[in-house]
């Protein structure tokens, strides 16, 4: 995973393009560090990704007080009549990405 910090932002990748467990992770500590807790918790609102799943992302989660509210679409698309195949074969209805203003 290489990291790339220009400006204040920060942007991650890993060698092949795709997202990952260790990248997940990684998020989910670089979220922790840079985000105020309302009360004692943060809330972090994902969507179904494979690597928000597993054990490790949760327990982190827990330890952090991290709030996770994962949703079935990404929280910046819209369904659409069109559809599409997932990486893991699954068809399901493209996303209506919204465009910065």
């Amino acid at each position: 995973m290489k990291i790339i910090i220009k400006s204040g932002a920060t942007l991650a990748a890993t060698y092949n393009g795709w997202s990952n467990n260790e990248m997940a992770l990684e998020y989910l500590k670089h979220f922790y560090r840079h985000t105020r807790p309302i009360e004692a918790f943060r809330l972090l609102i994902l969507d179904n990704h494979d690597s928000h799943a597993i054990f490790r992302f949760k327990k982190l989660a827990y330890k952090y007080k991290i709030i996770l509210l994962i949703t079935e679409l990404e929280a910046t698309t819209l369904n659409t009549n069109k559809t599409t195949t997932t990486r893991s074969g699954r068809t399901r209805r493209a996303p209506v990405r919204f465009r910065n203003s």
